[in-house]
């Protein structure tokens, strides 16, 4: 499944009350405790006037979209994230 943004975005603003702007694209790869992980694409939005953090990052992982707030993250940042989360610790907006 892909993420479209119009519909993500929209349900980020409704979630937090904050208007949400698509800066980037992020494709990764990698492993996780010996196995491979799937390539995901990982949108990050801009969040203009939430009052804790300045992006929200959001990816798609067996069928269930998850998303984490903070700030502006590498990928290596994302990487890590999403092994941490492992599809389970994130919470899904949809």
């Amino acid at each position: 499944m892909a993420l479209v943004e119009a519909p993500v975005r929209q349900r980020i603003e409704a979630m937090y009350g904050s208007r949400a702007r698509l800066t980037r694209k992020i494709r990764l790869n990698g492993f996780a405790s010996g196995r491979p992980n799937p390539v995901r694409e990982v949108l990050v939005f801009a969040l203009t006037d939430h009052p804790e953090a300045c992006c929200c990052c959001v990816w798609e992982e067996d069928g269930r979209v998850h998303r984490i707030l903070g700030e502006d993250p590498t990928a290596d940042d994302l990487r890590a994230a999403i092994v941490e989360h492992n599809g389970d610790g994130s919470e899904p907006i949809y």
